[in-house]
């Protein structure tokens, strides 16, 4: 069955990112983390297992055709699942078992960037961690999905795979303190352009709510809002703009009455773990979608109580 004839799993996810990613006290200034200029190389030395398979997880069916150097691929997602992050990293662990070059974006604050830079470089023990998780992103009270425990292991899957001499590298595009809507999507945009011009041969993989991806203007609440993927589209038209399907669960969502565990409806049938491209992108402009299973909430990576 088509994935587009499941509305009311898209309308889910549209609703629930938008509560996720767009609340005032979240709203980030304009300011983007620079990009990494350190060049990345397969380092094959007696200390790392780079000849060695990675282990992927499950094949994702339809990667190949997006899986190819110089590649933009936006991956939007509800916050706040483990399947997604795990799907994501599938797909980037593809892309370095192909021989590629892989640039992971997240949508991380700027203030993160030199944290995430220092827990790639780091032998990963508690006290990396520790660090890591010690910015104020990872401190907030109310803490969304982009704060789970499962984007940290995303980062640490990432570690894992530099240490083997992989040649992957993550850049955040968010940005810091408040900010209107259209400036935030603008500034991420140019952050992950900004990425792509630097490192022209690498496959690009971002992870964003889903509304940030979308390609058209306008949005539930605002018409005149213009996401982030329009301005990538827009000089990036090959990259591809994917929406998350599911076969229903939980996430970690942030309500007005907090946040916690929320049961989600989902497709009754549909594939799982692959990706569907469309001839011709959707009225909300994405491209196609990626599907994983049943979801489960992922719940944040430091709790009030560490």
């Amino acid at each position: 069955m088509s994935a587009r004839l499941h509305p009311l799993i898209l309308t889910a996810s549209i609703l629930t990112a938008s509560s996720l990613a767009c609340t005032p006290a979240e709203r980030p200034t304009a300011r983007a983390a620079s990009v990494d200029p350190a060049p990345l190389s397969l380092d094959c030395g007696p200390s790392t297992d780079c000849g060695r398979p990675l282990d992927c997880g499950p094949p994702i069916d339809g990667a190949g055709a997006l899986t190819e150097a110089g590649a933009l691929v936006l991956f939007g997602e509800i916050h706040g699942t483990h399947e997604v992050a795990e799907f994501v990293g599938g797909f980037v662990c593809q892309g370095l078992e192909m021989g590629l070059e892989v640039h992971l974006g997240l949508e991380l604050p700027a203030a993160q960037a030199d944290a995430v830079q220092s827990y790639l470089a780091s032998e990963g023990l508690e006290s990396d961690r520790a660090a890591l998780l010690a910015g104020a992103h990872w401190q907030r009270e109310d803490q969304d999905g982009r704060s789970s425990e499962a984007v940290a292991g995303l980062i640490e899957r990432a570690r894992q795979w530099r240490a083997a001499g992989r040649p992957i590298a993550v850049f955040t595009f968010d940005v810091d303190g408040e900010h209107e809507w259209n400036e935030r999507d603008a500034a991420m945009a140019t952050r992950i352009l900004a990425e792509t011009e630097a490192h022209p041969d690498a496959l690009t993989v971002t992870l964003s709510g889903n509304l940030h991806n979308r390609t058209v203007q306008g949005l539930p609440w605002d018409p005149e809002a213009r996401p982030m993927g329009g301005s990538i589209h827009a000089a990036r038209p090959d990259a591809s703009s994917l929406d998350l399907r599911h076969h229903g669960g939980s996430a970690w969502i942030c309500m007005s009455d907090g946040c916690g565990p929320t049961e989600l409806s989902g497709a009754s049938e549909g594939p799982s773990w692959a990706i569907e491209r469309w001839p011709d992108a959707d009225e909300f402009g994405y491209d196609g979608v990626f599907w994983v299973d049943t979801i489960s909430a992922a719940a944040p990576a430091k709790t009030s109580a560490e």
